[in-house]
């Protein structure tokens, strides 16, 4: 009965183009769709939202111009969601 969140939500999101462009170059990274942001408080720690979503592998944002571009899209929809 141990509470492990206070409140959580994941919203899931999808950008076509991105998603065309990333399997396009890599059928296998379907496993990223659709987008993800968890957004949700811990008990005891009412003053602080966490915000997270997968990262993207550095060898993939330095191989591979679109998973550069998914890597930039997550952390700014993130720092977005932070900042509202």
């Amino acid at each position: 009965d141990e509470k492990i969140y206070e409140k959580a939500e994941s919203i899931e999101f999808c950008s076509a183009v991105l998603s065309r462009k990333m399997t396009s170059e890599d059928p296998s990274r379907l496993v990223n769709c659709p987008f993800i942001l968890a957004i949700y408080v811990l008990p005891g720690e009412p003053d602080t939202t966490y915000v997270a979503h997968r990262a993207v592998a550095q060898q993939e944002v330095q191989s591979s111009e679109i998973m550069a571009e998914i890597a930039k899209m997550m952390k700014g929809v993130a720092e977005g969601a932070v900042s509202w």
